[in-house]
């Protein structure tokens, strides 16, 4: 399995020699989980297969053709094999590839759809303004369709590409030209983040929730409401680099940029507890601060995302039950 995950994705198997070549069980695990788009076998390991086994089920008939087991070291045979399942595995390959987008699209709509409902459960929201976003597979983003209360927002009501407003459009589409490795954006105008916007030194990290934005904070200065394709350059360039995980737009709010709508949402809830515990230390001590050491820091900066405390990994299953829970509450009001 170890080796097969080092093959590309789109990558197609073709197992076509005697004997043992592949294990099925790491192929079948490969195949289920995505690391290989196809397979096509004319031997298995055990042969013949069992009856009820996974590779002769409905649903591995898009992902694996089996040919008959026969001799296939002439170049005869090899090129009549070739001439026979290939316009098959075209036609698989496609199906799989249109079954992934769609399944890539279905999820972001839901994965979006329980930010914008927690954003306004734990009152992060402005009314019907601000925008959260996720790249397609196929091209294009999902984004906030406008005009609408955050708790009002399902899956089917994001837009594709454009939000019908040209603001979010323009913030949105410079972070993903400027940074292909961002998956999901997500634009706030908390109070304390956009207080802390208008401080002279900015965010300043201080405490264990703020070990994830230390030295990843780009700014952008605020040049009125984003509504001018001029400014796109520049957004592009305070986030280039692929280094920064928060975008602090000055005077105006902030975006988190993460590979996932649950990593970039749950950042966005401890970027605003960042800047409400810089805001609070500094209320309580005269705008006098003690950051942490930069050691201290920069080890932490590093635990904060080992993969079992990497920001969504623990958090948005219950984030998503949480939603579910008030769902469940409206319905039984109905």
């Amino acid at each position: 399995f170890d080796q097969l995950r080092r093959m590309r994705r789109s990558a197609v198997l073709l197992n076509m020699s005697r004997g043992r070549v592949v294990c099925t069980d790491a192929l079948v695990k490969a195949l289920k989980e995505g690391v290989i788009s196809h397979a096509v076998l004319d031997c298995t390991d055990p042969e013949p297969l069992p009856e009820g086994h996974w590779l002769l089920s409905p649903c591995a008939k898009s992902k694996a053709t089996i040919l008959p087991h026969f001799a296939t070291n002439t170049l005869y045979v090899r090129k009549q094999i070739v001439q026979d399942v290939g316009g098959q595995t075209l036609l698989a390959l496609e199906t799989t590839s249109n079954m992934r987008a769609a399944n890539d699209e279905r999820k972001k709509r839901e994965d979006l759809a329980t930010a914008h409902n927690i954003t306004r459960k734990f009152g992060m929201d402005e009314l019907v303004w601000n925008h959260m976003s996720a790249r397609l597979e196929e091209g294009g983003f999902l984004i906030t369709p406008g005009g609408r209360l955050f708790d009002e927002i399902a899956p089917e009501d994001l837009h594709k590409a454009s939000s019908d407003n040209v603001t979010a459009d323009i913030i949105h589409a410079a972070v993903y030209e400027a940074r292909p490795d961002v998956q999901a954006i997500v634009h706030l105008h908390t109070p304390a983040t956009v207080a802390v916007s208008c401080l002279e030194d900015g965010f300043v990290p201080l405490a264990q929730e703020s070990a994830y934005f230390y030295n990843k904070v780009a700014v952008h200065e605020w040049e009125g409401i984003s509504d001018d394709v001029d400014e796109k350059p520049r957004l592009m360039k305070a986030v280039q680099g692929g280094k920064s995980n928060v975008l602090l737009m000055r005077n105006h709010g902030f975006c988190t940029m993460a590979k996932s709508v649950a990593e970039a949402w749950v950042l966005a809830y401890y970027f605003d507890k960042s800047c409400r515990t810089q805001l609070e230390v500094m209320k309580a001590s005269g705008g006098k601060l003690r950051p942490p050491p930069a050691a201290v820091m920069e080890h932490a900066s590093k635990q904060a995302y080992l993969p079992e405390f990497a920001p969504g990994v623990c958090e948005w299953e219950a984030l998503k039950r949480l939603v579910a829970r008030g769902n469940e509450a409206k319905t039984t009001d109905e």
